[in-house]
């Protein structure tokens, strides 16, 4: 844009911004355009959600501007596309478009990858330590 709509009264006119629909996205990542089928499924998705005609397979997703309600839907369509169950936090772990689809073209879904496992791990820990303050809850409830 090169200069902001003006009301009459020379005060930025916020209607007509608010009107304005981005034509792309900027995340400063030099385009790439989708390489293969994968790819180009998951850019079809992310242009129909996000409304805008080109999406690098690049670009990271929350450079973008994606939030968590553009996430879920994205993630719901490419269930759709992939008929395949697709954790939120894969989004989150491969958060562009390339990484995504080899993620999801990955041989072997079944073994975490690099990283994951120490993220399992954490996880694993911290659902014990709230099982152990539960029962610690349950005990003195039990004795007052």
């Amino acid at each position: 844009m090169e200069q902001l709509p003006l009301t009459a009264n020379g005060k930025v006119d916020v209607q007509a911004l608010l009107k304005l629909k981005p034509t792309g996205t900027s995340t400063g990542t030099a385009y790439v355009a989708p390489r293969n089928k994968v790819e180009a499924s998951i850019v079809a998705v992310f242009q129909e959600v996000l409304e805008t005609d080109r999406v690098g397979v690049l670009d990271n997703f929350f450079e973008m501007g994606i939030h968590s309600l553009q996430i879920g839907m994205i993630n719901s369509k490419l269930k759709d596309v992939f008929a395949r169950e697709i954790p939120i936090l894969a989004m989150f772990e491969h958060a562009n478009i390339h990484a995504l689809a080899g993620y999801l073209t990955a041989e072997n879904d079944d073994q975490p990858d690099e990283g994951q496992e120490e993220t399992i791990s954490v996880r694993n820990q911290g659902r014990e330590r709230i099982k152990q303050r539960n029962a610690k809850r349950r005990r003195n409830s039990e004795s007052e």
